[in-house]
């Protein structure tokens, strides 16, 4: 007689605890999961100040964190990687003489 009242408000109690300990696991899985920071940037100019019509180069350095890659923007991007893209918005202040030239690129197989 009192099995029929126990079982009911144990099911209830066990569901109520697999539905808080999934919720629990999965929280805490996004607070664990990997952070992704971009790479420290370092940008610097062959000649400051510049005059009109002078070429200057711009030079840009990253620190990438121990254990991160960064690919190359000559790699080709339909093999799967994104690659490292540099963007440059129009401005009458400035023309873009070349294209972005890589050095001290290493590679890793």
């Amino acid at each position: 007689m009192f099995r029929e009242y126990i079982e009911p408000v144990f099911l209830s109690m066990k569901l109520k605890l697999t539905i808080i300990l999934t919720l629990l696991l999965c929280g805490t899985s996004s607070v664990i999961g990997q952070v992704i920071e971009p790479p420290e940037w370092e940008i610097t100019f062959s000649k400051i100040p510049s005059k009109i019509g002078e070429k200057v180069t711009i030079h840009f350095e990253a620190e990438i964190p121990d254990g991160w890659y960064m690919y190359s923007s000559d790699f080709d991007p339909e093999v799967g990687p994104l690659i490292t893209e540099f963007s440059f918005h129009e401005d009458d202040q400035y023309e873009l003489l070349d294209e972005i030239q890589l050095s001290g690129a290493k590679a890793k197989i």
